[in-house]
């Protein structure tokens, strides 16, 4: 049976006049599938005040918190929406490891003075 559980819980993320770093999930909010084939994430960016270049918010996997890790999916955050995602970890095409955790980074390599609000929820499968 599918359990749902809160990748992300509703947040408001704002970048400092300099900043330029991305914004990296907690490490205690990764979402740790070991136990689960299968993984739908429902996204849903609220507020976004980029004005210029764009907000992607990525999905990255890893086998374990050293990494390395890998982007298996982004979601451009110009505007509101809804996205799912879908992915399994059977088979040599395996798109998503143990853990997962969202980034939020920039096109134009700034996050200086935006404000994005978002959540993420995610079912899995055994």
């Amino acid at each position: 049976m599918p359990t749902s559980v809160p990748m992300q819980p509703h947040v408001t993320i704002k970048g400092a006049s300099n900043s330029t770093e991305p914004f990296v999930q907690s490490a205690r909010l990764w979402l740790d599938a070991v136990e689960h084939k299968e993984v739908a994430l429902d996204v849903l960016i609220l507020q976004n005040t980029a004005q210029t270049g764009s907000l992607v918010l990525a999905i990255e996997t890893a086998v374990s918190a050293e990494g390395p890790w890998t982007t298996v999916a982004t979601f451009g955050a110009g505007f509101c929406h809804t996205t799912k995602y879908f992915a399994t970890r059977e088979g040599a095409t395996s798109q998503f490891k143990r853990l997962l955790r969202w980034k939020l980074d920039r096109s134009d390599g700034t996050l200086a003075n935006r404000k994005t609000t978002f959540r993420i929820c995610a079912v899995l499968k055994a």
